[in-house]
């Protein structure tokens, strides 16, 4: 199946960016035929092959291969650069005209996908929406909730992102799957010592019942999370892109 993923460049160093990336490899080597459409892509930097192409390079074991002799082997995704990111829905259509998915995934806000509106409408070809919601902007505006005729499939990292869009999405695929190990961490006090270890760690002197204690402690939990979200191992996404292949294989099998 032919499978078009729209998000941040995999290369970059943002949650969304490494949620992207895996997805990229959970479809790959899930026999999917897989190419990205990608903004903030540095193409100073990443330059295209000598055929012109630009890829996403990376090394793994071969799938199924968790540890033994066999050496990593190098895997080269096609990206197609969005250079004017998502302002212009333009470039995007035409991509997807000339590719013809079967599925497209969109990675990251609802806002972020404002243009598959009008993408899906005039399509050539029809293909399934699926919206990987990453979604932290509240509340969801009217114009953004009519974006919910248009999508196939909704999963999302978040719980409390799942309960705001089930309140306009009413289709049959809608999910929540935990993108990072974040929540069960807060959640559970029988976690390992070495599971904490590996976390950012900061502490507050001054008292938190002070008005400047509360908004110190405000921007460490924010800046704690963030931090946290960036150094997470790749294996912390195995749930959330493993939910998503599920979610591409259902979609195949609607007509």
């Amino acid at each position: 199946m032919k499978v078009v993923t729209i998000g941040m460049s995999p290369y970059n160093t943002t949650s969304v960016s490494r949620l992207h990336a895996s997805v990229l490899k959970e479809l790959l080597f899930d026999g999917h035929s897989v190419m990205s459409l990608s903004w903030a892509h540095d193409i100073s930097y990443h330059v295209p092959a000598d055929n012109g192409q630009y890829y996403y390079v990376f090394e793994s074991l071969p799938p199924g291969i968790v540890e033994g002799p066999d050496s990593p082997h190098e895997y080269k995704i096609p990206i197609v650069p969005l250079r004017k990111g998502l302002s212009d829905p333009v470039p995007i259509y035409e991509a997807l005209n000339r590719l013809e998915p079967d599925v497209v995934i969109t990675i990251g806000e609802l806002n972020e996908a404002s243009y598959m509106k009008a993408v899906k409408t005039f399509a050539s070809k029809p293909f399934k929406w699926l919206a990987v919601m990453t979604q932290s902007q509240y509340p969801i505006s009217d114009e953004l909730k009519e974006l919910a005729d248009y999508m196939d499939g909704v999963l999302c990292s978040s719980f409390l992102a799942r309960d705001e869009i089930a309140k306009f999405f009413q289709k049959q695929h809608l999910d929540a799957v935990l993108g990072d190990s974040l929540d069960r961490f807060v959640e559970s006090c029988e976690l390992a010592q070495h599971d904490r270890a590996d976390r950012l760690q900061v502490k507050l002197t001054e008292k938190l019942d002070s008005k400047d204690g509360k908004l110190i402690g405000e921007l460490i939990g924010i800046f704690a999370t963030a931090a946290n979200m960036l150094t997470l191992d790749q294996s912390r996404y195995e749930y959330i892109h493993r939910g998503i292949v599920a979610v591409v294989e259902r979609l195949a099998k609607e007509e």
